[in-house]
């Protein structure tokens, strides 16, 4: 039941999100061939800059629908008169947000990808193929210039900072899920609270950046912290594995702690419309 529900929010985004992926690949192919008649003249530019700008605002509506959809479809799937057909499955509820996360992410995955392979459309040509060249050259140098040990290290590097980026946009997805669910425990304007809900959670966020900034600088002062720039200063290899590691410890906890929110308000707080 889980890989049909999965099929069918996948399907849902297909139809949705498809299109909007495809213009955008055809926008930038157009912006490609409006290259091959480069001119000094001011229609060509007119035209040029004007596929960019159009290439450029597709893929930040992309983006931006792809977050939206999400969001709307985890609501009325969840929270509306929907929620009395959805919730007759026999699916448990971490199931079915484990669906929802995975086609969010799945599509976002898709939505970078559609940006990336526009930009590499765009740039097609020699100017792309010399900048390729002198990637791999210049990591084809660097890997035989260095010792084994740092090679390895940046390798390590790469797989990590892969691993944060995942599971901070798995973190992301979920937060706008959990505004939702607290927001729907409300008897009335539900996604208004929700919205509320976002804006005290961000409001917090930045009171307790700002009271560990106000910290840290304190500590520094003080000298409380200097062992540890004295480690991080003579192990910076190691540093960078501990920052790196330290983020997506901090940000696995984080989405399993909005994941389980999410599970007990749907398990015990749902309020359907």
């Amino acid at each position: 039941m889980v890989k049909k529900l999965l099929k069918h929010e996948l399907g849902s985004y297909i139809r949705i999100l498809l299109p909007t992926n495809a213009i955008i690949l055809i926008v930038a192919v157009v912006a490609r061939i409006i290259q091959f008649f480069e001119s000094d003249t001011v229609a060509y530019n007119i035209i040029f800059w004007s596929s960019m700008l159009a290439v450029f605002v597709g893929i930040m509506a992309s983006m931006f629908m792809t977050i939206a959809v999400a969001v709307i479809r985890f609501y009325k799937n969840f929270f509306t008169a929907e929620g009395y057909l959805t919730f007759t499955l026999p699916v448990t509820p971490a199931q079915h947000i484990t669906v929802k996360l995975l086609g969010a992410v799945i599509f976002e995955l898709i939505s970078v990808g559609t940006a990336l392979l526009s930009l590499i459309i765009i740039s097609a040509g020699d100017v792309l193929v010399e900048v390729i060249k002198a990637a791999v050259y210049l990591i084809s140098q660097f890997f035989s210039n260095v010792e084994a040990e740092i090679a390895t290290n940046f390798v390590f590097y790469g797989i990590e900072m892969l691993i944060l980026v995942a599971i901070s946009g798995i973190f992301g997805v979920l937060v706008y899920y959990t505004c939702i669910s607290i927001g729907q425990m409300a008897r009335k304007n539900r996604i208004f609270m929700a919205v509320l809900t976002y804006f005290g959670y961000y409001m917090l966020c930045q009171i307790l950046s700002t009271i560990l900034m106000v910290i840290f600088t304190v500590l520094e002062l003080s000298g409380v912290l200097e062992p540890i720039f004295n480690f991080f200063s003579n192990h910076e290899l190691a540093g960078i594995h501990i920052i790196l590691c330290t983020g997506i410890v901090l940000y696995t906890g984080l989405s399993l702690l909005f994941f389980f929110i999410n599970k007990k308000i749907i398990t015990k707080k749902l309020n359907l419309e």
